[in-house]
């Protein structure tokens, strides 16, 4: 059942890398298992039942995955981890939310919750999965809004994005500017939707930058952004959000 998660989510290349990072962590069994006991909960249908096991899903992959992370001594080294683990918890996040009974408001109230008591419990840093809680419940409620509307691209290199939903980008730029805390002006946000502005790049912290490409990409792939040009969306945004 992972192994199909993974296929779904990843490439080739991307599930090597998975599976090569759990064996190497020696975790790969018990993740294995933990996400097959969820999933198995969420056929049958029983909302409390799922409710009791997404809460055991969670310690259970946080208590995994953190107790190796933070034993690496290398800071590099830890880092590239880290990302290939947040990316991970993006994609299980987006999978167990669509495959559940829970609405979006008792999905992440549960999950927030939890793995806030679990990282004061383990005395771990919460701010990396506090923004990505933010930026995966923002990406939910805009992708739910999109408007059907479908602007006309030209062939030319690409130069800004449309924005195709009901859901006002004022509304989405502040909303997206609260979600990523520290972030000092909305300006340079909108530049990006602007053609006729000259767009200089967007610090970030190392920690938002990993889901915040990930909800541009799904973003653009449910249609709610459009390219205006040719050559893809990472072309225009990857040097656009940048570490400080």
């Amino acid at each position: 059942m992972f192994q199909q998660f993974l296929q779904e989510n990843y490439n080739e290349a991307g599930c090597s890398k998975v599976n090569f990072l759990l064996d190497r962590f020696g975790i790969k069994e018990e993740i294995e298992s933990i996400i097959a006991d969820f999933y198995e909960t969420i056929a049958r249908q029983d909302k409390y039942e799922t409710i009791a096991q997404f809460v055991f899903f969670i310690t259970g992959f946080l208590s995994a995955t953190n107790s190796k992370l933070v034993a690496i001594q290398d800071l590099k080294e830890r880092k590239a981890a880290e990302k290939q683990i947040i990316e991970l918890g993006i994609f299980l996040i987006r999978d167990t939310y669509s495959k559940s009974n829970l609405n979006q408001n008792e999905y992440f109230d549960i999950l927030k919750q939890t793995l806030k008591k679990t990282y004061k419990q383990k005395k771990w840093d919460f701010s990396g999965f506090d923004s990505l809680l933010n930026l995966e419940n923002l990406k939910a409620y805009s992708v739910k809004i999109k408007s059907p509307a479908s602007p006309k691209t030209s062939n030319s290199k690409p130069h800004g994005l449309n924005w195709c939903s009901k859901y006002p980008l004022e509304f989405f730029v502040d909303d997206l500017f609260k979600a990523l805390k520290g972030i000092k002006t909305k300006t340079n946000f909108f530049k990006l939707f602007d053609a006729s502005k000259e767009r200089v790049p967007i610090e970030l912290p190392e920690q938002y930058l990993s889901p915040l490409l990930l909800m541009f990409y799904q973003l653009h792939k449910t249609g709610v952004l459009k390219v205006k040009g040719n050559r893809g969306l990472y072309k225009l945004i990857e040097n656009y959000f940048v570490p400080p």
